[in-house]
């Protein structure tokens, strides 16, 4: 099977505003393998959003670093009085682009957008530990 070419996923992406966790894996991939991705920098303009799986995903997520399963608040989590406001109001996510969290290297990892009803914040998980970027 041939390899896809990457600028076709990504106009692909554009094209349907929606983008899937093997295609997010896939230009990560492709990334820190040092291979130059075009129109990649414009994601962040445009409001790409994740697919239902991930939406589900994202929300599980966040809640379960936020709240214990019954409910009580955990004494150690990232989150400060907006990003609880989002978490708690969630709606939907979407793909703010990459970012290289490594000074040495290449270490891409996906930036997401929470959005809750009157909040949101950009985040990504970069060795398994989630950091708030804005």
């Amino acid at each position: 099977m041939a390899k896809a070419k990457t600028e076709d996923i990504v106009k692909e992406i554009f094209k349907s505003k929606s983008i899937s966790e093997q295609e997010i894996n896939l230009l990560k991939r492709r990334l820190n393998a040092g291979e130059k991705v075009e129109g990649l920098e414009y994601m962040i303009d445009d409001e790409i959003s994740l697919t239902g799986d991930q939406n589900a995903k994202g929300k599980k997520y966040l809640k379960n670093v936020f709240r214990t399963p019954k409910g009580a608040e955990r004494k150690n989590h990232p989150f400060g009085y907006r990003e609880q406001e989002a978490i708690d109001s969630l709606k939907e996510f979407y793909f703010a682009g990459f970012h290289n969290p490594s000074f040495f290297g290449k270490n891409f990892q996906p930036v997401y957008t929470a959005v809750g009803k009157d909040a949101n914040f950009d985040y990504q998980l970069a060795g398994g530990k989630l950091e708030i970027l804005g």
